[in-house]
């Protein structure tokens, strides 16, 4: 039987909202979205690259960083 764990984040109420919507139209939910997107990156050569858009994104970036 594979061991399954759980991830926790935080994420701001109103972006959490947009995203469940939006993923709800396309019959997903973020759990499952999160599960293909992680698994993803972990099997395959996935070229991560980030770029911050704006400073509140560049001071949550930084923020987990610190905190990670």
């Amino acid at each position: 039987m594979t061991i399954q764990d759980r991830t926790l984040i935080q994420i701001d109420h109103k972006i959490k909202k947009s995203a469940n919507a939006k993923l709800r139209s396309k019959g997903m939910t973020i759990s499952e979205f999160t599960r293909i997107m992680t698994t993803n990156v972990a099997y395959s050569n996935v070229n991560i690259v980030v770029e911050t858009l704006n400073k509140k994104l560049d001071s949550v970036l930084n923020e987990t960083k610190i905190i990670h």
